[in-house]
């Protein structure tokens, strides 16, 4: 029984593999059969698997997974900030004005419901917080699926944008609010909250500067600039990670830089780059 025991527990770690293959395989099954975008259902493979259901993924509370899966929305929030037009957004200003009101009203309307469950206000708030956002990872993934684009995909992209970031930002202000509440310290509140944001943000754009700047001066004119800020990205990531900081944000703002430092990259891989395959 004992060495049963210390078998399953060496086969622990191949969890995790054994599911992303899973998960791989169900999404092309899905795609294919039902016409599901793949994402939707690697999360639900994910969901069925995990500790609170099925029981047979551990719980990732740190470790390598965590840098892992840092490393993969870094890599697709990258490609995200890089389809992020500033330009467009100033020539279209009344997207950003829905875009606001649309979070305002959604971070209102469940913040009242969470209220009216019988929720405590401040997280009630992170809850409203949470909802404000729309996933970037699962846009670009069906955007990149079905090789969507036109005026209709631009805006989808502009206003994921601005529900992600608002929804951010909130979350990050409730977070120091409820430090300050426990702690009584002003310092501590902001370094939880509006400090990660900003750092993070600076981190992003650091990267978008440097590494634009030492890709021309290493590389050949006209190479290709996927590898470089690939790599970008994961020194991006493991550093927030390490300074703990927003990874996500510090991608995102990583690839709104990139592109206006005007770098092109090439259809190298999947998903990842201007326009993926």
């Amino acid at each position: 029984m004992t060495e049963a025991l210390n078998a399953l527990h060496a086969l622990a770690p191949l969890a995790w593999p054994f599911a992303a293959m899973l998960a791989w395989l169900a999404g092309e099954l899905g795609q294919r059969w039902l016409g599901l975008p793949r994402i939707s259902v690697y999360g639900l493979v994910g969901f069925c698997l995990g500790a609170g259901q099925l029981g047979l993924l551990p719980a990732a509370h740190g470790g390598a997974m965590v840098i892992v899966a840092h490393v993969a929305f870094g890599l697709v929030l990258f490609e995200f900030g890089y389809r992020i037009n500033l330009l467009w957004l100033r020539a279209n200003p009344w997207l950003v004005a829905s875009g606001v009101l649309e979070a305002l009203a959604t971070l209102v309307a469940v913040f009242a419901l969470a209220r009216a469950g019988g929720i405590e206000p401040l997280m009630s708030m992170l809850l409203a917080a949470l909802a404000m956002s729309t996933s970037p990872v699962t846009v670009m993934r069906v955007v990149n699926e079905r090789r969507c684009s036109g005026q209709v995909t631009e805006r989808l992209l502009h206003l994921t944008a601005i529900n992600f970031l608002l929804a951010v930002f909130t979350f990050k202000v409730v977070v120091g609010v409820w430090t300050f509440q426990s702690s009584g310290s002003v310092w501590q509140a902001a370094s939880n909250s509006l400090v990660v944001v900003a750092v993070s943000v600076g981190l992003g754009c650091a990267f978008g500067l440097a590494v634009p700047a030492l890709q021309r001066r290493v590389v050949e004119p006209g190479a290709d600039a996927t590898v470089a800020f690939a790599l970008g990205v994961l020194l991006l990531v493991a550093l927030a990670h390490a300074m703990k900081y927003s990874p996500v944000v510090a991608a995102l703002a990583f690839g709104l830089v990139a592109r206006h430092r005007r770098v092109v990259f090439s259809r190298a891989q999947r998903n990842f780059g201007a326009l993926g395959d």
